[in-house]
């Protein structure tokens, strides 16, 4: 119904639809001049008649383009066409019944309707079945031959016929060609998200080549510098050392394993079957995600987990989100904001890991504790790098993290997953 609305409001209120309306409206009140040279203004009928055609055609042409619902649009045209049927009915009753002129008119308004509003077809039908029965009328009351009454049922009849199925024909027209375009839209939009997925693909596999590249670049001159911190503190160590260089051999050796970490992290980091997106269980991918901190940060990395039981399974790729839920926990576990001098104790601080589901989507969050002092920039920039990447994939599944820092310095990461489809 909706779609008829739309397109009968669109056809019959197109600028050349209601321009046919109004020249019509302006030859109807053109022959009233010759009604009234012809019949006389005392002809009540003919010039009631003549103001009735008028009255139908003005409604018509204020309703369609004012009206917005479907039925009230309907119900107001088949009235306006109705009183236009009336009014020829008039015309001919006041100038001479079944032998006069204007009924050859009534036979042919349902035609002349289509062309105003052609895709409607209870509005020529309604024109069509009013000036039958009029055409009918007035033959009976001049007393017509039964095949006189024929003739002019099938004379009626063929014009309604014509008028109607031309209004059928043109809306089921008017429906292939929308479904075309619509098709159409659809083959754009989904060529559009093909390309979306094709660059998007080729940005992780661009990120994918410079996390491999920015790895074995850094691997040698770290392996270097490492060698000569072991080198230089052997050397050192045959001599008591002044307290500022011992803290400046310690910063080195802390950045030189910081730079060692955001190398691993990166190496393990695969952005290589990110799209082979399926329901994955949220517990499994913890468990693994506790594996990969256990390793690099000590078993205390994790101080509080609140997992519930029974959790649906997300959006994800295997094993893709067990390592990025297990960066996040790093990240947490170690990101640096600056602080006191790197010579204070730093280390892990246990982290906070929480899992809730919400409507359609899963979401885990990991809260670290009080910042955690050590190399200034070295950390952060391990974590920001991690993140970026973490986010480029999480993005592929369709979910998105969020990192904010607390006031007290303590990051907060949350990772939100669709639920798979399907899961409870």
């Amino acid at each position: 119904m909706a779609g008829d609305v739309g397109e009968l409001r669109t056809e019959g209120a197109s600028a050349d639809r209601r321009r046919v309306i109004r020249v019509v409206e302006v030859i109807n009140l053109a022959f009233l001049a010759v009604d009234l040279a012809l019949y006389g203004p005392s002809n009540l009928a003919v010039l009631g008649g003549r103001l009735l055609v008028s009255a139908g055609l003005l409604s018509a042409d204020l309703a369609l383009p004012r009206v917005e619902e479907a039925r009230v649009l309907r119900r107001v045209l088949v009235g306006a066409v109705l009183a236009v049927a009336a009014g020829f009915a008039a015309l001919a009753a006041g100038s001479g019944g079944a032998a006069s002129p204007y009924l050859a008119f009534l036979a042919f308004v349902p035609i002349v309707v289509t062309i105003g509003i052609p895709d409607e077809p209870a509005v020529p039908l309604a024109a069509g079945l009013a000036g039958t029965a009029a055409g009918l009328g007035f033959g009976a009351v001049a007393g017509q031959a039964p095949a006189q009454l024929g003739f002019a049922a099938v004379a009626f009849g063929s014009c309604t016929f014509y008028g109607t199925v031309s209004a059928f024909l043109y809306r089921r027209m008017r429906a292939r060609e929308q479904a075309g375009a619509a098709a159409r839209a659809a083959s754009q939009a989904e060529l559009a998200r093909s390309e979306r997925r094709r660059l998007e693909a080729e940005r992780l596999a661009a990120i994918g080549r410079l996390t491999a590249g920015f790895s074995h670049e850094v691997n040698n001159p770290l392996a270097s510098a490492a060698a000569n911190l072991v080198f230089v503190r052997r050397e050192l160590g045959l001599a008591p050392l002044h307290p500022e260089v011992e803290g400046a051999l310690a910063d080195m050796d802390e950045a030189l394993e910081r730079i060692a970490r955001l190398v691993s992290d990166l190496r393990s980091v695969s952005v290589e079957g990110v799209e082979a997106v399926a329901g994955v269980d949220v517990g499994e991918a913890l468990e693994v995600a506790w594996a990969l901190v256990a390793a690099r940060l000590g078993p205390g990395a994790v101080g509080d987990r609140r997992v519930p039981r029974d959790l649906p399974p997300v959006l994800a790729s295997q094993p893709h989100l067990g390592q990025v839920l297990g960066l996040l926990v790093s990240a947490a576990a170690e990101r640096g904001n600056g602080g006191p001098p790197a010579r204070i104790p730093v280390g892990p601080r246990p982290v906070t890991v929480s899992v809730g589901v919400e409507a359609g989507a899963v979401r885990i969050a990991v809260e670290g504790a009080e910042r955690a002092w050590g190399a200034p920039g070295v950390g952060r920039t391990r974590s920001e790098l991690c993140l970026a990447i973490c986010r480029e994939v999480a993005e592929r599944w369709g979910g998105r993290i969020e990192a904010v820092v607390a006031p007290d310095g303590s990051p907060h990461f949350a990772l939100t997953l669709r639920r798979a489809t399907g899961q409870a």
